[in-house]
Formats: structure tokens, sequence, C-alpha cells
């Protein structure tokens, strides 16, 4: 009868040991899974800053466009006065 208890005291303590190494397995991959998180957040922040930029180098060559178009009339009006 005694050894049965014992028996199964090292039953469980084997089982608290597997337990808690489970645990800090999964405490270790949730640390891997929060900074992968967080660099692709970084990555998706530098994306998102990359298309602001493409969107204002697109607007300031629509406004060039504009320009060049407004430059061209100007010199056609010009070029019919004389």
């Amino acid at each position: 009868m005694i050894y049965k208890i014992y028996n199964m005291e090292e039953h469980m303590s084997m089982n608290e040991r597997f337990l808690r190494g489970e645990l800090a397995k999964m405490k270790e991959e949730k640390k891997l899974i929060v900074e992968q998180n967080r660099k692709i957040k970084l990555e998706r922040m530098d994306l998102e800053a990359e298309v602001c930029a493409l969107k204002v180098d697109v607007a300031e060559l629509n406004c060039e466009n504009k320009n060049l178009k407004l430059m061209f009339c100007y010199s056609a009006v010009d070029m019919t006065k004389h």
C-alpha cells in the first residue's frame, strides 16, 4: 500500500515536470510569435510609408504634367497671336 502511494506521488511529480516543461515551451513559442508579429507590423508600417511616398510622387508628377499642359497651351496661344 505504501509502495502504491509512493509510486503515485512519483508518477504525479513526473507529470508535473512534464507539464512544466510543456508550459515553458509554450511560453517560448509565444515569445517567438509576439516577436514575429512585431516585425510584421513594422514591415507593414514601412510598406504603408512607401505607398504614401509613391502617392506623393504621383501627385507631384500629375501636377508637373498639368503645368506642362498649361505651358503648351499658353505657348500655342502666343503663337496664334503672332
